[in-house]
């Protein structure tokens, strides 16, 4: 029985699966944050589509504030992904307004793939954090193993 080789063995197929098990519960916690800015982007979109709203669509202000007109209490969604459109708006040129294309570009822009990249930085954290615990254990045996034979010697 070659116990080095099968301790190879078994650090490379347990990093694999932490890895795997780390990506789903970092894509699981994504999902949910790139569905809920989805239900806030589509809810901007349907907001632009309010007289209110196009009015202050249509200072095209810095930012949404209780300051930005009458009626704004009806653009909250609005408010919330504005920096990032009229960003996106600004940083391709686009002439005009900030309009629903550049809502949607924006979403896609920050949250598109969201899900794939907080999956990926959970999976390496998790990964880390194994090894981490790994090499405490190598070296609460190590010390162990120097501490029992210690007691062994003559």
């Amino acid at each position: 029985m070659n116990i080095k080789k099968g301790l190879i063995r078994l650090f490379i197929v347990s990093t694999i699966f932490v890895g795997l098990v780390g990506y789903y519960n970092g894509a699981s916690d994504g999902n949910a944050t790139q569905t809920h800015f989805y239900s806030v982007m589509s809810n901007a979109v349907r907001q632009m589509d309010i007289p209110e709203c196009q009015a202050i669509v249509a200072k095209n202000p810095p930012d949404i504030t209780s300051l930005s007109g009458k009626g704004v209490e009806k653009c909250t969604d609005l408010a919330v992904v504005w920096n990032e459109a009229r960003a996106y708006h600004v940083n391709n040129n686009r002439t005009g307004l900030v309009d629903i294309l550049d809502i949607r570009n924006s979403y896609e822009e920050v949250w598109g793939n969201y899900t794939a990249t907080r999956g990926l930085y959970n999976a390496i954290s998790i990964i880390f954090g194994y090894w981490a615990i790994l090499v405490a254990i190598l070296l609460l045996f190590f010390i162990g193993r120097w501490i029992w034979r210690g007691f062994k010697s003559k």
